[in-house]
């Protein structure tokens, strides 16, 4: 291989997992490089291509939606301005793995299927790629701006009281703050909801984190579990490593076309992730200057558009010309529309404003610092690197600290709280700076001996900066506290049972409300009356082999549109299901939606949930036939990994895209957020842990899964090896010290002949 300094071994185990042993750091890189182009080249072709907006030249018009988000963001131009903020020994490291994605792509002779069926050949690989991929990353869990934008067309129909109990404010208790709301035109806003590609990342995005000190575990060292719950897909988003150079001794989990491991252990700290939830994106509400369509308005006066047209390439139809104009808030987000000039014509557009269009972020020398970190003060100094998306990152390191950090950058806003769209041209929507490094919220060694995080609140109301309006909910964190609070002498069979656990706080919470709502509607005696028995038993285990899940699933889409359908209207779909502490609030306290506006009858609670029931009941009769005893809630609830873009194909798509059955839901520990296909399902989980990983500092290497297995190659026996285990709760051992031993195979990487013709001695 061209580029390396010395010889490279890659020992892989029997999943394949690869052990990297390199002489340098630089050439552990270009190996990684290697082993993510040898083993996930469709995937790392497709991520760029979507990225870079050229999607439709392999998909045809349905890449065109993606395309035109990415070309408006300008995601590709950011990454590739991003390469001069890394020193030049990061750029090394950067070139290295990219020459290594390249090196596999120039030996992939037959290239695999996806490439041949689209008759596709790869572009090199290079730098700023891996740059794209961080961005993409960081847009696929960032949701606050999608959120702001159904927030506000919300406000379109409701005031502002019924607005904050769909979605609240931080606190419910707090008073309504929106007494009177501005609001973009209606029309801009629902066509830009209608242009928008779906989110990857939908109702259930999340991850667990806990870290324990010694003093609480059964080794006498920390221990730290950590499991991102992301989309799920085929091959998945994880790919499982170890690197050893000099310097250099890391294990975990990488993400292909990033040379870094995102979740981990070297030899002395570990660390894992979660996402903060902060919201770093604004909606910036974009005036035309009358006087000169080409500036826009600004405090003092206006300011020209930075425009360019972008020319989409269209696999069997014509190109498409696209035009994207920037401010200084971020590009117009509503020129994604089919004709650009349709913003205008309302007199105003949306910007959107977001930290991760920064190019000088520099969250991948984050990353590579990481992996050289010999304690938790090492680890704290290289966050200080990391931007986006904001993480909260818990830490431990073998002489016995823990600590979890807030890392990311996270705007100050000059007003509002970042719920709604504010008028760019008064100044409202500016930004006044960053949070300053050092009040980003942290904490280490707390006399508990226990830090965790599962997405929800970080701070109190006292907290001096804004991180977010709106924390997710706290019911996985409640869970964990429950399960960990006052336990000691844990281990890593104790972590992994904790991170499997099927009990769902949403069942917890919400069956007994809705169960004694409707006793007070379902006579005695009858089936509905039965099945209320039954449910009031259940103690919210959400498992495979279970009924209940089924009926409460069934029974929350039953009942979602007759709360709010009236309210709502087309909206309904979008807004989807609520979270389970908010559909308790209205149930409990907001007893006017139950009533239904569209009929002169006053409809009570009660009767609404139990006819939701009866409906609900009905529903999976029709689907799954009368014999409730062969329904499972894994059998219609399976975690559905699509291969992309075929998974869409009818036949081909079902053999390419894994799906387990599995318990749990979004509210569960083991989290497998579903979606309703209908309304007597199926309920595929479309997010999951798709990498679940326990280190113990007191042993060496970690214990780890993902959902998928490690190679892409549709025909590799590694495609979904790690599938079945995954599901079943297992997990592999991971120990690069041991890697001689447990390899099943072993290739050499080596430099090039000399200028004599001899090859350099290894």
């Amino acid at each position: 291989m061209e580029g390396l300094e010395g010889p490279v071994l890659v020992l892989r185990d029997a999943h394949a997992v690869p052990t990297i042993r390199a002489t340098s750091e630089a050439d552990a890189y270009r190996a990684l490089g290697f082993v993510h182009g040898r083993d996930r080249l469709w995937q790392l072709e497709l991520t760029r291509r979507i990225g870079r907006g050229r999607l439709a030249e392999l998909v045809g018009e349905a890449g065109l939606p993606v395309d035109r988000l990415m070309r408006t963001l300008g995601l590709a131009d950011v990454a590739e301005a991003g390469l001069a903020a890394y020193r030049p020994d990061e750029r090394a490291m950067l070139e290295a793995y990219a020459a290594g994605i390249s090196a596999a792509m120039a030996a992939a002779r037959p290239l695999p299927p996806e490439f041949q069926l689209l008759r596709h050949t790869p572009e090199p690989w290079r730098p700023a790629d891996s740059l794209l991929v961080h961005r993409l990353m960081a847009l696929e869990v960032s949701g606050a701006w999608r959120r702001e934008l159904l927030r506000a067309r919300l406000a379109g129909r409701l005031d502002p009281g019924r607005l904050d109990d769909l979605l609240p404010p931080a606190d419910p208790a707090d008073p309504v703050s929106l007494a009177t709301l501005d609001l973009p035109p209606t029309g801009l806003l629902d066509r830009l909801a209608a242009a928008l590609p779906e989110p990857a990342a939908g109702q259930g995005l999340g991850s667990n984190v806990f870290v324990l000190a010694g003093p609480r575990t059964a080794s006498g060292a920390p221990l730290l579990a950590s499991d991102p719950h992301l989309p799920l897909r085929a091959p998945g988003i994880w790919y499982l490593a170890a690197l050893q150079a000099p310097g250099l001794d890391v294990v975990g989990g990488t993400i292909p076309g990033l040379p870094v491991v995102v979740i981990g252990r070297n030899r002395e700290v570990a660390w894992g992730l979660t996402t903060t939830g902060a919201d770093t994106e604004d909606l910036v509400r974009i005036r035309s200057d009358p006087a000169d369509p080409g500036r826009y308005l600004v405090p003092g006066g206006s300011l020209p558009f930075e425009t360019r047209l972008e020319t989409i390439a269209v696999r069997g139809g014509a190109p498409q010309t696209l035009r994207v104009r920037r401010t200084r808030f971020g590009p117009l987000i509503s020129d994604i529309l089919a004709a650009a000039g349709e913003a205008g014509a309302e007199g105003e557009a949306l910007a959107l404003q977001w930290t991760a269009l920064s190019p000088d972020d520099r969250t991948l020398a984050a990353g590579l610092a990481m992996a050289r970190a010999r304690n938790l003060d090492e680890l704290v100094l290289a966050l200080r690197d990391f931007a986006s998306p904001v993480q909260n990152v818990a830490m431990a390191d073998r002489q016995g600290r823990i600590g979890l950090s807030v890392a990311g950058r996270i705007p100050v806003r000059a007003s509002g709280d970042g719920r709604l769209p504010l008028p760019g041209w008064t100044g409202a929507a500016d930004w006044r700076g960053l949070v300053p490094l050092a009040e980003l919220p942290r904490r280490f060694d707390p006399p508990s001996g226990l830090l965790l995080n599962a997405n929800n609140r970080l701070v109190g109301p006292d907290h001096p900066h804004l991180i977010t309006a709106e924390w997710d909910g706290p019911l996985r964190a409640l869970r964990l506290h429950e399960l960990l609070g006052g336990r000691g002498g844990l281990d890593a069979a104790a972590a992994r049972a904790v991170q499997q656990d099927l009990r769902s706080g949403a069942a917890r919470s919400l069956v007994p409300l809705l169960v004694g709502l409707a006793r007070a509607a379902v006579p005695a005696g009858t089936p509905t009356a039965a099945l209320l028995d039954e449910l009031a038993e259940w103690d919210g285990t959400a498992a495979a082999d279970r009924q209940e899940p089924l009926f409460l699933a069934a029974w929350l889409v039953a009942l979602g549109p007759r709360l709010w359908g009236d309210e709502l209207g087309p909206l309904a779909a979008d807004y989807g299901l609520p979270r389970p502490e908010v559909l308790q609030r209205i149930l409990r306290d907001r007893p006017g939606w139950c009533d239904d506006r569209g009929t002169a009858a006053v409809e009570t609670c009660p009767g609404l949930v139990a006819s939701a029931l009866v409906a609900a009941a009905a529903a999976l009769e029709a689907r799954l036939g009368p014999d409730r005893s062969t329904w499972r809630w894994g059998e219609q609830h399976r975690a559905v990994m699509p291969h992309r873009p075929l998974g869409e194909l009818p036949v081909l798509g079902r053999l390419l895209s894994p799906a387990p059955p599995v318990g749990g839901d979004a509210s569960t520990l083991a989290a497998a957020a579903w979606r309703a296909l209908g309304p007597g399902g199926p309920f595929p989980a479309h997010h999951a842990a798709g990498l679940r990983l326990v280190v113990d500092l007191a042993a060496p290497g970690l214990l780890a899964i993902t959902a998928t297995g490690q190679v892409g190659h549709p025909l590799s026996r590694h495609y979904r090896d790690l599938t079945e285990l995954w599901a079943a709760g297992a997990e592999l051992r991971l120990d690069p010290s041991r890697a001689e031993a447990t390899a099943v195979s072993r290739q050499r990487l080596r430099p090039p002949a000399d200028s004599t013709g001899n090859a350099r001695p290894e």
